[in-house]
């Protein structure tokens, strides 16, 4: 009697560690999907910040330019 009370609480221990299995698994599935999704945002502010940073570049090339001119001229105003 002693072994089939032995057999019967493996048992119940068995299902308790196979549904501690699913519960592990449906985790890591949830966990792996949002690693994904984060993955994807990373990319894309990456993305948008060398975006950015071209278009900084630009605006400041621009009003070095503008800059420039302006100085240029008020040095043949001043010249004259």
């Amino acid at each position: 009697m002693a072994k089939v009370e032995e057999l019967i609480r493996k048992e119940e221990e068995l299902e308790g560690v196979k549904g501690e299995l699913e519960v592990e698994k449906v985790v890591s599935e949830v966990f792996e999907k949002g690693e994904k999704r984060l993955d994807g945002v990373a990319g894309g502010l990456r993305r948008l910040a060398k975006e950015s940073l071209g278009d900084l570049e630009g605006v400041f090339g621009k009003l070095s330019e503008s800059f420039e001119s302006f100085f240029l001229l008020l040095g043949c105003v001043e010249s004259k």
